[in-house]
């Protein structure tokens, strides 16, 4: 019965460790947009509503395949008068793209933008550490191993 148990247990952690090795990483970039009152935050929102419901448009902003851009999550977030544009997407450098382009689109040329500022270039994937995770579970194998060590220990005596 022991080992029947151990077994469910080692086949639990051998998905679990190839799940974390397929995890896709994506990575996140925020672009802001500063408005001078509510009612130009309003629009841009409004905008980037018009926007988000064509992903085609996301791609003809960036010049590429939509294919590309079909895989990336793309928020938009009102914080008083600012508007936060947020990307994600497995590269960072079209996480970046996709949250500037954005964020210039959006804003264009309309009375109210204060100024847009692009985002910077992510360096960290977001999302869970791998590294934490793949530690949880070399510790609960480990944790396994030495009360199966001691089951058997005791045994022998």
């Amino acid at each position: 019965m022991s080992s029947r148990w151990v077994t469910r247990l080692l086949v639990v952690l051998a998905a679990w460790g190839l799940a974390l090795t397929v995890w896709p990483t994506d990575y996140r970039a925020v672009a802001t947009v500063h408005t001078s009152s509510g009612e130009a935050a309003d629009s841009v929102i409004e905008r980037f509503g018009s926007l988000r419901a064509d992903p085609d448009a996301v791609a003809a902003l960036l010049g590429a395949e939509s294919a590309l851009t079909e895989s990336a999550r793309l928020q938009v977030s009102r914080q008083d008068d600012t508007i936060l544009v947020t990307t994600r997407h497995q590269d960072p450098r079209l996480a970046q793209a996709m949250a500037d382009s954005v964020a210039v689109a959006v804003a264009g040329p309309r009375p109210g933008i204060e100024r847009t500022q692009l985002s910077q270039l992510p360096t960290d994937a977001s999302g869970p550490s791998r590294l934490a995770l793949f530690g949880a579970g070399g510790g609960i194998a480990l944790a396994v191993g030495l009360t199966l060590a001691a089951r058997a220990g005791r045994g022998r005596r």
